[in-house]
This record gives structure tokens, sequence and C-alpha cells, in this order.
């Protein structure tokens, strides 16, 4: 539950998804509500939402060399989510939900079960179980770690075919997020070299002082360009070895508007 969540980034609170202060789906993410940080904290913020979403995901998608499976977005403000879709059908996805505030958070909610099947997934047992990221993080130099966020549990459950949700419930245990200054990467394809980046780690089922996480997801994000790497590590005698990665180098041009996120089991 929310209520466990340690925080140690800036001073902030857990709030709702959503607020007063609407994202215009026309211009994409890009919020400056960073900027009103009070001056006594420090006025040098990144809005984490303008590095996790591409910038015009109404006319631009991400793909990656061979068959690296693509990122299509898209964002509806009125309900403060933005869907990552990996196919062009509008499924599978990741569902993540955000706050309009400056002392608000990104959230991760769902991802897909079962590949093909868009009635099937995996959820979080709340829009605000999996605070990610804090929607602003202050500026520092490459290397650096901007914020960190524990969860001593995330509970979550599992749907199958036609929304079906299992009786049994689930936990990834405790949670370690933490965003880091990744400085430049060059990933090839038709992105800039040297891009300046910003890296969620994300551990979990990890041990209660967590200092020993099982696994471990690492995003690395390029402001208005959104996801550009994930690597998938599994722990194995006491070292993180890679499991799978996916890379996100090029920037292409969609023929007719955002694709559309097929969601059957809700509004």
């Amino acid at each position: 539950m929310l209520g466990s969540a340690r925080i140690q980034s800036s001073p902030a609170k857990l709030g709702s998804p959503g607020g007063s202060d609407e994202v215009s789906p026309g211009i994409g993410p890009a919020v400056q509500l960073c900027l009103g940080k009070p001056a006594s904290l420090n006025s040098n913020y990144y809005d984490m939402l303008d590095w996790m979403m591409q910038d015009n995901f109404q006319g631009q998608y991400m793909a990656g060399p061979g068959t690296s499976t693509p990122r299509y977005e898209y964002m509806d403000a009125s309900q403060g989510v933005y869907y990552d879709m990996k196919n062009a059908a509008g499924f599978p996805w990741d569902v993540n939900y955000y706050d309009n505030t400056s002392d608000g958070y990104l959230y991760q909610w769902a991802t897909e079960n079962v590949w093909g099947d868009p009635s099937t997934y995996k959820a979080f047992d709340t829009t605000t179980t999996m605070p990610w990221v804090p929607r602003c993080v202050p500026v520092g130099a490459a290397g650096k770690k901007l914020a960190t966020i524990k969860l001593a549990g995330a509970p979550y459950h599992i749907y199958d075919t036609a929304c079906t949700m299992r009786q049994q419930p689930y936990d990834l245990g405790p949670v370690i997020n933490e965003v880091w200054d990744n400085g430049n990467l060059t990933l090839g394809g038709n992105l800039p070299a040297n891009l300046h980046t910003l890296a969620l780690s994300y551990r979990y089922s990890c041990s209660p002082d967590y200092s020993s996480c099982k696994y471990k997801e690492v995003f690395e994000y390029g402001k208005a360009y959104g996801l550009l790497r994930w690597t998938y590590y599994i722990l194995t005698n006491g070292q993180y070895v890679q499991n799978n990665q996916t890379i996100h180098n090029l920037n292409n041009t969609l023929a007719s508007g955002p694709i559309q996120p097929v969601h059957p089991c809700w509004q």
C-alpha cells in the first residue's frame, strides 16, 4: 500500500493521479510545472514526464534495430495516464499514471499478461501503488543519483482472458527505485550522438533492508524521445547478469496520426 512508501527525494507527498493542470494532448507532455518549485528548494528541476514520454507522440514513434519491439505512445490527459504500446495494433502496452503537481509522481500501473490478448494484464492493486519516479527531480551532474523511492511492498493481481482476475494475490516484495543522471549516450540509428540521458533503476524482490534485490530493470530516457534503452538483469551469484535488452534508436514518422490504445477491461 502507498502508506508504506518511504520517499528519499525532495519533500513530497503521494497524491492521486491527474490534477487541475491539464496537459494538452496536442503538444505532448511538455508541462513546465517544475519551474514553479519554491526557490527555497531549487528552481533547477527536471520534469520527468518530459523525459519518459516522447514529445511528438501524435506524429512519431520509436523503433530499433532488426526485430526490436517498437514503442508507440498515447496520452489521455483527462485521466492523467499515458500508454507505451509495443505494437501498432494498440496492444500490448505498459500503462502509467502521473500527477500534475510539482510534488507529485509518475506511477507504473499495468503491463501485458498474454502478448496477443489485451483482455489479459498484470496490474498493481491501485494506480498509485507503484510511485516510479517523482514528477520533478533536481538537476545533477553526470553519474549522480537524483532521487530514491523505497517501498516495503508492491501488491498486484493477474488478469486472464476476458479480464478475469485470479484470486491469488501477488507482491513484488520490497522495491527500490532510483533516478540517475546517466550522462551522454550514443546509440546510433537516427538519434543525435552524445544524447543526454536520465536512467531509472527499478529493483524489486529485495531483502528487507534493500541491500540485495533479485531483479533489476534499467530504463534510459532521452528528453523529447522517451525510452531509448531498456535492460533487464537477474541477480546471479551476487552479480547482476543481463537477461534481455531492447533499444529504441530510430525516431520514425507515423503515417496517419497516433496509435490508439486497445484496452477492453477499463474505460
